[in-house]
């Protein structure tokens, strides 16, 4: 049957479905599928359908072979995608016949038959039908194919390792039990066909190509679906092996589902099974385009014809727009690639909305897409501009915009996407379509005032579009001017929004505004007002955009090129002065002036007068017109004089009739208003309005400086104003515009100017946005001469220093904008003007600017911008050669040199001799104070001068002749200066500054002596240079034999044992080539004498011993290297700097007492500046030797306490900080001194007191005690600086561990204390901002317990109230309100206080809030504990003694003591037991500083402990070693690890590790790591280590036991202690100078030992210590007063064990030096027989135990003594004992023993401490 002959009995309507199901099972009329095949036979069919096409080209074949192409698409998931390529491919080609030839066929026809229609309409629908579905199941298959590709090369696999993964799933099944079944191996490939060739086929992307491992191809087959696998082994056999070759598999990647490889050999990919030549040509992208044209064509046809009646159904419209939507869902739809495609798919739905009526289905779509894909925004928005633009759709716009409004606020809360989303979307309309976005704002004004912010940056968004592009323009009407303003009202609003994301949107809408110049005039004044409110915002990003705003502003200001507030004042009072002369020269005054324009006005009126009454009469004649215009009109928020003026634009404009209505409505807005109401009542209304009218039209206009924004406030400056026009008769009016443009600028600058502290401030923020912004804001304001600006500028050098490289590089970029960059191009100018710049800014600089100038001075020599030409100006400035040249340039010039030097060393190097004329032999002292700051340049040349160079003698003269030039003010720090120079750069700096304190010390005393009547010369002004220039040159000789000399002697150390290691290698040749070599260097160099032969500021014997110690460097045979050499040279220098500079009988000496004398008598020496001079000299000296700050510490502290020079007392704070960091030991006791300084009346005094303390906390040079609460007061001074400084410290304290919340119960105690009786207000801003600094849970659960237990001991009220303050200041955690359940008691008995009690309810109410359950039930259970214990009143019984531990909830065991990283406890463990003792604490820390005093010995420790890590951390290490030590015949030794924790910790590390060293040699160098092993002379040096590090350990432990007496052996032992250290000192062993250090540590630490009122006695009770060190008649005396005391009492009987005190009894060791002390008798000073007795009878051997002998004999001899001895020895000299007896408590009190009594802990810890074990 022909395709025709089908119509003549076609009797069906094609139905297009819903679903493709509903063709299955179509009703009556309706076309039905009646044959559906398979994937496997649909190819043989789709083959017959094309020859059927084919064979005439008449498209209505497919009316037969409809089923055909609908059983590919329900198998659309099954076949290759070659195939379903092939079919859109020839359906695209019956489609372009449908349209070129069968559609203008049907449509040429003037009527179409009934008959013919069907046909025509069947044939359509089902060929668009077939070529829409298809196109969306191609997508849909090429979308997971991108995804699949995407997902593989995203996890970087290849398809065969995809395959691998499937596999090895299917045998985990197998392998756990699971069935394999045919079933599940098909879901998992999907599908399998068969290729001619043989691979595999499959659809899903991870199965590939499988082999064998012989390279012979097995391919698993199936034809059909149903076929069934008998045997699951042998299917798993066919797909068990995978081909590893990868390579020899894979090809050239397919170009359809890349990157999946196609299978070298075949001609076709195995994942999507594409013919490679088809996929080459084929590209989706390309062919989405093609059916989109060839729809959109369709569509330009009249379709309508088609129907009867002519309206298309929707059906039909809908597989266009489906098509088209399901396009737009591919995310590459928004890139540049698929642009074509884009523009297609619009034209469709454009031509759709214009034709089809598709306008609401488009709407809801919009909404539903813009909710599920974000990528489509900016495509829709187009499609919209394209249906407006094109297709004249201006409702759409509308439509869209209502769909919009009718959201839900809180749907869009909860989808931010979705929301975010339509925001963009209704954005992207206002920026293209701003015109029609205009009329239907009022839609989205609601969501200004809703809660989801996103809305709100969208709608002030459109209105600021909608402002730039429609409402700029110079000729807007009335309406347009009240919307603009209403927008920018509401812009202006919502820069104090709630959101700080909505201020920081509003101020970039007024950015964008602003640069595009389009803000009115009137409103630059109200809105720099809240843009500078702004920049108190807690918001970084708001402050940004508030700097930036100012910013745009700034430059974009319609004012003048500069705006210097003194010159727009000037400029002011010019016109001002201008205008009164002119009206003076028209003899007019203002008054007048004023008059004579309302009568031209009135004028002007009467002349349109009648036309405005023709006007008032037609509009009065209908009063209902009237009324209902007046009822219809809006009300308004307009101000009546914004109204007003709206008036005098209509007359204006000669609408009369506007301008009534709208009189009338101000009328009624505004009935009180004075300004109109008529003198007179008139009764005709005509008469009435026109009265009115002329009031309002010539009441003049009062001027204000910052008028308020309103709908109209420039309303009439592009019109003819008629009313308002200027006079042609005089140009006052002109020149009144001319000083209204002055005020307004000067408005601009003054607001302008409250602003640039705030900014200045933001270079302070931590947030480097806000400094970059702040660096632009001030670079604009300098170039626009801003007042004030050029404060900001100098502020910002500080930021040279950043941490950060882009804000040093933003400043390095401003600096050069502002004063390198030169408009003028000529280099000379151009130099001459960069100088002049420089110059100018150098002299407003302050010292710490001025160093962070000369580093961006640096990096411009470095790139040129300062070059020679500019260096070349710097000189002639200098030397004065330009003209025009003041001093003060010259020193510029000369500091600017001195600059430039820091990074080109030359410039200066290579004129010396100029510095040396121009600047050292001017005269003028402050040009040689920076001549000699330049030369100190020279320092690193490392070039050393000789005596007689002219600038050394220079130096010379300057000090010696100034000394007594008293025209010169600046002696003093020019002469620092010069010695500075003198000891950097001369070779004999000794020399010549002997020479010259003796010139100078003639003078002065030849002064003194002979010319005391002399009126020019000054006594005080001398002694003031002498002592300062005394204490500089002791400062520098030390620091030059610390720093210089012993520099260049370790360098020719290295020298020499460079040389000695060739030597010891056997190369004799080479032996002698290195002698030569140093020889060399050591004469080509020039180097500091060394020798110091001609120092005279020492002593002589000094001077001996540095002699032969240059005797001694310069012997090749002295055979010291390393370490050890330097410590020999490091003693030599400490020993000169310690007795012979200030110490000795040098002139230095001898000129301390001098300066001493001055300092001491403040009476005669009253002059200040001799006072702070003196004073500042002494300290000078003071840190040059420990002995001398020794002894005159206490009259510096003294001066700095009392002396009333703020000035003097900042100096000494300062010295005070600088000898901690040098004599740490010596200034530790006097640091509460330096502490008081914080409440000095001086602001200068307490600024320096707090950076000092800040300085030395943070570096550890001091302890963080009590006294830290002085600095926590600081965070309530006065003065904000202070306050800002001590905030900015506790900052960083609470960076470093636990230092702030170990001094926090300290600082609560102290600020809570009621003597300090600080105010409560204070006490709770301090303590809200320092415990909030607290972030650890663990420490703010510990807090909490610790603030708990503090309730027992406090008294007050006011400390009860503010502890509980401080509980209320924590976060509280689960574990943190456990604590404070568990501690209830310790409070219970305050809750009757009413803050106390609000305290703990406010604590309740905020953690409860959002809380967890777990958390709820303890609040509730701490809630129902509280109101309890207050209801009750009384107090709670407090917990037993034993349990000061938590106890654990019910159920929960008891938590151990806390450990530390280790498992141990965290105090000093001590044999059995741990400890915290006083003692050896103190030993512990004397250790430490004697550490810190010697580099060399932390060097080895760290050393020690890396190699003891390794064998801890490495078993098989720890077993290599141990076999090397079987093998050297060595006992097997454990390493000692290093454990902070424990006492001798380090001594214990290093004693064992040198026991075993040669084992451990020998096997770190057979051993392949990194340690590094300690050379022969640091194994040398640890030797002496830890013979130093011996006595002490053996001290620990003696001084720790519990069965002797302790007390009394700690004075011996120290005697011990320093008689061993002395005797290794003198010994000259490796590891002296650690001894010394230690020495003196131990010296600083126990220095009160000695005098201690229980140590002393305790000794003198002991018979075997008894009075051999101690010849103190106090101490026996005070003994004797004791028996006489105790002599009526009753004796009572030690309980001693009997067992021997565990003191060693030999000779050697910790005793050795007691031990020879001969056993005489000493004489008592005392007259007491019995004591006397005691002391004159020898002394017992050490090993007898005190106890037995004074039950056994003493109690017998001496009965009164025993007394005394009794209730000394009994006394613990550490708290060991008591801290064992805690942790026998601990084992006692266990998890299962929680319900033992108080009563019970005791008896059981008493029986276990005291029971004999046997």
């Amino acid at each position: 049957m022909s395709h025709w002959a089908c119509t003549r009995i076609m009797d069906w309507e094609f139905v297009i479905p819903m679903v493709k199901d509903d063709l299955l099972s179509s009703g009556e009329g309706e076309y039905k599928v009646e044959n559906v095949w398979g994937p496997l036979d649909v190819r043989d069919r789709f083959s017959s359908s094309k020859a059927a096409f084919n064979e005439d080209l008449n498209v209505v074949f497919i009316l037969e072979h409809f089923d055909t192409f609908f059983s590919i698409l329900l198998n659309i998931k099954k076949v290759d995608l070659s195939f379903l390529q092939s079919n859109l491919e020839f359906l695209l080609k019956v489609c372009k016949e449908l349209k070129s030839h069968y559609l203008t066929n049907v449509l040429s026809v003037n009527e179409i038959l009934p008959e013919q229609r069907k046909v025509h309409l069947n044939t359509i629908k089902m060929l668009l039908y077939l070529i829409t579905e298809l196109s969306n199941g191609l997508e849909d298959r090429m979308s997971e194919k991108s995804a699949d590709a995407l997902l593989m090369e995203g996890g970087k696999i290849s398809s065969i390792f995809g395959f691998v993964t499937i596999i090895g799933n299917l045998k985990n099944r197998t392998e756990s039990g699971k069935p394999l079944t045919i079933s599940l191996l098909c879901d998992q490939m999907i599908q399998v066909t068969t290729i001619p060739d043989g691979t595999l086929s499959c659809h899903h992307p991870y199965i590939n190509k499988l082999s064998d491992s012989r390279g012979v191809s097995q391919f698993l087959a199936l034809n059909q679906w149903d076929r069934e696998w008998t045997s699951v082994s042998s299917v798993w056999t066919g797909v068990s092996s995978v081909w590893t070759g990868v390579s020899r598999v894979c090809g050239p990647a397919c170009p359809v589902c890349r990157p999946v490889f196609v299978y070298r050999g075949s001609s076709q990919c195995i994942v999507c099974v594409t013919s490679v030549g088809l996929s080459t040509q084929w590209d989706w992208q390309e062919k989405k385009t093609e059916v989109v044209e060839m729809l959109y064509s369709i569509l330009l046809e009249d379709m309508d014809r088609l129907w009867d009646p002519p309206v298309v159904e929707q059906d039909f419209v809908n597989l266009f727009a489906n098509t088209c939507y399901k396009f737009l869902e591919d995310s590459s739809i928004s890139l540049a690639k698929s642009k074509n495609l884009r523009n297609s798919i619009m034209h469709v739905l454009g031509i759709l909305l214009k034709r089809y009526r598709h306008v609401r289905s488009f709407i809801i779509k919009v909404m539903q897409l813009l909710k599920l894909y974000e990528h489509l925004v900016t495509p829709l928005a187009q499609g919209v501009v394209v249906a407006v633009n094109e297709y004249s759709c201006n409702n759409i716009v509308k439509e869209l915009v209502r769909e919009f409004s009718i959201l839900e606020s809180a749907d869009l809360a909860q989808d931010a996407v979705g929301t975010r989303s339509y925001s963009q979307f209704l954005v992207e309309l206002a920026e293209n379509l701003p015109a029609l976005m205009l009329p239907i704002t009022d839609l989205l004004t609601p969501y200004l005032d809703d809660e989801p912010y996103i809305m709100r940056n969208c709608v002030l968004t459109v209105m600021s579009e909608i402002v730039l592009k429609v409402l700029t323009s110079e000729n807007l009407d009335n309406a347009s001017l009240k919307n603009r303003n209403f927008f920018l009202q509401k812009l202006q609003e919502h820069l104090l929004d709630v959101n700080a994301f909505v201020r920081s949107k509003a101020l970039q809408l007024w950015l964008k505004l602003c640069r595009e110049h389009a803000i009115p005039i009137a409103w630059h004044g109200p809105l720099l007002t809240c843009v500078v409110d702004r920049l108190h915002d807690k918001s970084s990003n708001v402050k940004k955009f508030a700097v930036q705003v100012l910013t745009a502003f700034l430059e974009g200001n319609p004012f003048a090129a500069k705006l210097g507030l003194k010159e727009l004042e000037a400029q002011f009072e010019l016109e001002q002065a201008n205008l009164k002369k002119l009206r003076e020269d028209h003899g007019v005054s203002e008054e007048e002036e004023e008059e004579a324009e309302v009568n031209r006005v009135a004028m002007v009126f009467q002349k349109m007068e009648s036309k405005f009454r023709t006007a008032v009469q037609e509009l009065l004649q209908s009063e209902e017109n009237i009324d209902s215009d007046s009822e219809d009109s809006e009300s308004s928020d307009s101000s009546l004089a914004d109204i007003l003026e709206q008036v005098k634009s209509l007359l204006n404009n000669g609408k009369f009739i506007e301008a009534v209505k709208l009189l009338r409505k101000a009328e009624k807005q505004f009935p009180e208003d004075k300004d109109l109401k008529l003198d007179t009542v008139q009764e005709n209304r005509v008469d009435h309005y026109i009265l009115l009218m002329k009031k309002v039209v010539t009441s003049p206009t009062e001027e204000e400086p910052l008028p308020p924004p309103g709908p109209n406030s420039d309303s009439g400056e592009n019109s003819q104003d008629i009313v308002t026009e200027p006079s042609q008769e005089t140009e006052a009016p002109a020149k009144l515009a001319i000083k209204k443009q002055k005020a307004d600028s000067i408005t601009f600058v003054k607001i302008l100017s409250k602003a640039l502290p705030l900014i200045a401030g933001m270079m302070h923020s931590s947030q480097v946005t806000d400094i970059l912004e702040a660096v632009e804001f001030f670079k604009s304001a300098f170039l626009f001469g801003l007042s004030d600006a050029s404060m900001g500028v100098r502020h910002m050098l500080a930021l040279v220093w950043s941490q950060e490289q882009n804000i040093k590089d933003a400043v390095a970029g401003a600096y050069n904008t502002l004063y390198l960059t030169v408009e003028n191009t000529n280099p000379r100018v151009r130099a001459l003007m960069v100088v002049k710049n420089l110059s100018d800014l150098l002299i407003t600089l302050t010292i710490g600017q001025k160093d962070a100038l000369e580093q961006l001075m640096k990096q411009w020599v470095k790139a040129g911008s300062i070059d020679l030409l500019c260096i070349q100006v710097m000189w002639e400035r200098f030397a004065m050669k330009l003209p025009d040249t003041t001093e003060t340039d010259s020193r510029a010039g000369l500091v600017l040199l001195g600059m430039v030097a820091s990074a080109e060393v030359q410039t200066v190097n290579s004129n010396k001799a100029v510095l040396n004329t121009i600047g050292l032999g001017s005269g003028d002292f402050a040009l040689i104070k920076s001549t000699c700051e330049v030369l100190l340049k020279l320092v690193v040349t490392k070039v050393r001068l000789a005596p007689d160079d002219d600038i050394i003698s220079s130096m010379k003269k300057i000090l010696i002749e100034g000394f007594s030039n008293f025209s010169q003010d600046y002696y003093i720090p020019v002469c620092f200066q010069a010695i500075d120079v003198i000891y950097q750069l001369s070779d004999s700096p000794d020399t010549i500054c002997t020479d010259v304190l003796k010139q100078v010390c003639a003078a002065y005393e030849h002064h003194r002596n002979s010319n005391a009547e002399n009126d020019k010369v000054n006594p005080v002004a001398m002694l003031s240079r002498l002592v300062s220039l005394v204490g500089h040159i002791a400062l520098r000789q030390m620091l030059y034999l610390d720093v210089a000399v012993f520099s260049e002697l370790k360098r020719r150390n290295a020298l020499r044992e460079e040389a000695n290691d060739k030597k010891n290698k056997g190369n004799k040749k080479n032996s002698r080539t290195s002698k030569t070599s140093v020889s060399a260097a050591g004469s080509t160099t020039t180097t500091p004498n060394t020798s110091m032969n001609a120092r005279s500021v020492v002593a002589p014997k000094s001077r001996q011993v540095s002699a032969s110690f240059e005797q001694n460097v310069s012997s090749d045979d002295m055979g010291l290297t390393g370490a050890v050499a330097d410590d020999q040279e490091a003693e030599l220098i400490h020993s000169v700097c310690e007795k012979d500079i200030v110490c000795g009988s040098g002139i230095l000496a001898e000129l301390s007492t001098l300066v001493l004398n001055t300092c001491r008598d403040p009476v005669t020496f009253s002059d200040p500046s001799l006072q702070t001079a003196a004073a500042l000299s002494m300290a000078k000296m003071m840190l040059v030797s420990s002995e001398f700050c020794e002894k005159n510490l206490q009259l510096l502290v003294s001066l700095m306490e009392r002396s009333s020079l703020p000035t003097l007392r900042c100096n000494l704070v300062i010295a005070m900080g600088d000898m901690s960091y040098r004599f740490p030991n010596v200034v530790e006791p006097w640091s509460a001194h330096i502490y008081s300084r914080l409440h000095d009346p001086s602001l200068l005094v307490r600024r320096t007191t707090v950076i000092v303390l800040s300085n030395l906390i943070m570096n550890e040079m001091v302890k963080v005690k009590g006294q830290i609460s002085d600095l926590a007061l600081c965070i309530v001074d006065p003065e904000d600086i202070i306050a800002a400084m001590a905030c900015s410290f506790f900052f960083e304290l609470a960076k470093k561990g636990n230092a702030l919340y170990n001094v926090m119960p300290d600082i609560i105690s102290r600020l809570s204390s009621p003597d300090l009786n600080l105010p409560e207000q204070k006490f709770q801003l301090i303590l809200k901002h320092v415990i909030n600094l607290i972030t650890k849970e663990r420490q703010l659960e510990s807090l909490v317990e610790k603030l708990c237990l503090r309730f027992q001991a406090a008294q007050k009220e006011r400390q009860w109230r503010d502890l509980a303050y401080c509980l209320t200041l924590m976060p509280y955690t689960e574990r943190s309100l456990r604590r404070l359940l568990n501690n209830v008691a310790m409070f219970a008995d305050k809750l009757h206080e009413p803050v106390v009690y609000n305290s703990f309810t406010s604590i309740i109410a905020n953690t409860g809030k959002n809380a967890k359950q777990d958390i709820k039930n303890i609040l509730e259970e701490l809630e129902a504990k509280i109101e309890e214990c207050r209801t009750r009143g009384t107090r709670e019984s407090p917990p037993p003694q034993n349990a000061h531990k938590t106890p654990a909830p019910a159920g929960q065991k008891t938590a151990p003591r806390t450990k530390g990283k280790s498992g141990r406890r965290l105090h000093k463990p001590c044999e059995s037991s741990p400890s915290s003792s006083e003692l050896e604490d103190a030993s512990d820390k004397a250790i430490h500083d004697a550490k810190a005093e010697c580099p060399g010995v932390c060097t080895l420790l760290t050393k020690a402990k890396a190699i003891v890590g390794h064998y801890s951390r490495s078993p098989s290490a720890r077993k290599r070693l141990h076999t090397v030590m079987e093998e050297m015949g060595l006992p097997v030794l454990e390493l000692i690890q290093f454990v902070d924790t424990r006492w001798s910790s380090e001594y214990n590390m290093l004693s064992r590790l040198h026991a075993v060293r040669k084992a451990v040699g020998a096997e770190l160098a057979n051993s392949e790591n990194n340690i590094e092993v300690l050379t022969a002379v640091e194994w040398k040096q640890a030797a002496g280590i830890v013979e130093v590090l011996g006595p002490l350990a053996d001290a620990t432990k003696e001084i720790s036991g519990d069965s002797y007496p302790t007390s009394s052996m700690v004075i011996p032992i120290l005697h011990c202690l320093k008689s061993h250290l002395n005797v290794f000192i003198t010994s000259k062993k490796d590891g002296v100078m650690f001894a010394r250090s230690l020495d003196k540590a131990l010296k600083s630490r126990f220095s009160f030992y000695d005098s201690d009122p229980i140590f002393c006695p305790s000794m003198l009770c002991d018979p075997r210590f008894k009075g051999v060190l101690i010849d103190d008649m106090v101490a026996v005396n005070t003994l004797a007063i004791e028996v006489k005391k105790l002599s009526d009492k009753s004796s009572l009987e030690p309980n001693v064990r009997d067992e021997q005190p565990s003191c060693s009894s030999s000779s050697s060791g910790l005793w050795s030096s007691f031990d020879s002390i001969p056993n005489t008798t000493q004489p008592a000073i005392d007259n007491n027989s019995e004591v006397k007795d005691y002391l004159n009878e020898p002394r017992v051997p050490r090993s007898t135990n005190p106890y037995i002998w004074w039950k056994e004999e003493g109690s017998r001899k001496y009965p009164n003594v025993s007394k005394v001895a009794l209730k000394y020895l009994g006394i613990p000299a550490t708290s060991v004992c008591s801290e064992r007896v805690f942790s026998s408590s601990g084992n006692i009190v266990t998890a299962r023993r929680e319900s033992l009594t108080p009563i019970h802990v005791e008896e059981l810890t008493f029986l276990q401490n005291n029971l004999k074990r046997k």
